[in-house]
């Protein structure tokens, strides 16, 4: 904002979107979601206890 001189509002759900995107992309089953989880009030985790054979890729 100080840099550009703009204000930029978005929904909440922007993030949402974009991140069932990424899960798409990655074979993530965006309902019980494996890969990236979210963390209630804190933010998103990759999990890195998955092996391959795991995720079926």
């Amino acid at each position: 904002r100080d840099v550009w001189g703009v204000t930029f509002w978005t929904s909440s759900k922007t993030i949402d979107v974009h991140l069932g995107w990424v899960r798409r992309k990655l074979g993530d089953d965006t309902r019980h979601p494996q890969l990236i989880t979210t963390i209630r009030g804190q933010g998103l985790r990759f999990e890195t206890g998955l092996s391959i054979a795991d995720t079926g890729s």
